[in-house]
């Protein structure tokens, strides 16, 4: 009787050991990561959203300059805004006139939204103002500028991920555009440095003031018009 129970159980013994090897044999191999459990879809997603998609790009105005004597107002119209980039070619993002008081913003030092576009992610890298008019105010009498040029193209690379935000600020150097000559006559060859920011945060006013936060900021880029209208 010993005998027999002793038979039975090697049996079962030999049969449970077979089924545990199979077992293991059988189920996948799990492969050791860096990444936290529950992450990985998400994190893989993310990067990819901000390398596609679109973001915002919004477009201020501003201006630093200094002391200009007998000049107390200049007042730029701007009413046209062209972006390019390779894949999307030139872009329109403004289409209807926008005047900007440049020696206000100076004294507030702030900055205007110009425009604000949702657009593809992408490397834009040029820029084109379109100029239609400038006023100087001289002593109380206010003066139509000549423009060289009412066309100011300059290049800059400024980055948008898509589901972020980035912010190119023109600030237009009022001091360093304005020219007189010996008869008294105005003559406006835009001086602007190009200040961009990458995902970024932004805060628009009632006043449609800008303000950024954080974000990575990308070289400055400075451009002038001379007299012939040329952009340098």
């Amino acid at each position: 009787m010993n005998k027999k129970i002793l038979i039975v159980i090697a049996v079962l013994v030999v049969i449970v050991g077979g089924a545990l090897v199979w077992y293991f044999a059988s189920s996948p191999a799990k492969v050791a990561t860096n990444e936290p459990s529950g992450t990985s879809t998400t994190n893989k997603n993310n990067q990819t959203a901000t390398a596609t998609g679109k973001g915002t790009l919004y477009f201020t105005v501003t201006d630093a300059a200094v002391d200009m004597g007998n000049v107390s107002a200049v007042n730029i119209t701007i009413d046209k805004l062209d972006i390019y980039s390779a894949k999307q070619g030139w872009v329109n993002v403004v289409s209807k006139p926008a005047t900007f008081s440049l020696l206000e913003l100076k004294a507030k030092s702030m900055a205007l939204l110009l425009a604000k576009a949702s657009l593809p992610a992408d490397t834009y890298t040029q820029f084109k103002l379109h100029i239609a008019k400038v006023s100087v105010t001289e002593l109380g009498k206010i003066k139509d500028a000549n423009l060289p040029s009412a066309t100011f193209q300059m290049g800059a690379n400024v980055m948008l991920n898509g589901n972020t935000n980035s912010v190119v600020r023109f600030d237009i150097m009022a001091d360093k555009s304005i020219i007189k000559s010996a008869a008294g006559v105005f003559t406006f060859a835009p001086a602007i440095k190009l200040d961009s920011s990458s995902n970024a945060t932004v805060q628009v006013g009632t006043d449609n003031s800008v303000t950024v936060f954080g974000g990575l900021i990308n070289p400055s880029v400075n451009a002038a018009m001379d007299l012939k209208g040329v952009v340098k």
